[in-house]
């Protein structure tokens, strides 16, 4: 079992960070892992969410923050989406999910 913290890879010569964040009981635990970080401008952020039944994501939704707060992009979550890509602007981003039994967010360095 995958435990909740940072994970980190090389990638093209690089060091890159993979941050897995596990919620809720032992029994049913949500899981978002989102790649790559950093991430390079213009390109996509990639978000798995493991171990979701489709009532936990009914009215799931995935929003993009900037640093200082600002709401830049919200996407309705299916319960058949286990994986999603969604563009990347410069800064650091926050990828904050959304779900009924609970939040769970992630900083994204993008450069």
């Amino acid at each position: 079992m995958i435990q909740a913290g940072a994970y980190y890879a090389i990638l093209n010569d690089s060091i890159r960070t993979c941050e897995h964040i596990k919620t809720g009981s032992a029994s049913s635990a949500l899981t978002m892992s989102v790649y790559p970080n950093p991430v390079v401008t213009n390109h996509e952020i990639t978000v798995d969410i493991d171990n979701a039944d489709a009532g936990e994501l009914s009215d799931a939704k995935l929003q993009l923050h900037s640093i200082d707060g600002r709401l830049l992009k919200t996407q309705p979550v299916t319960g058949a989406q286990t994986k999603i890509t969604v563009p990347a602007n410069s800064g650091i981003v926050v990828v904050k999910l959304i779900t009924g039994s609970g939040n769970q967010e992630v900083k994204v360095i993008v450069k």
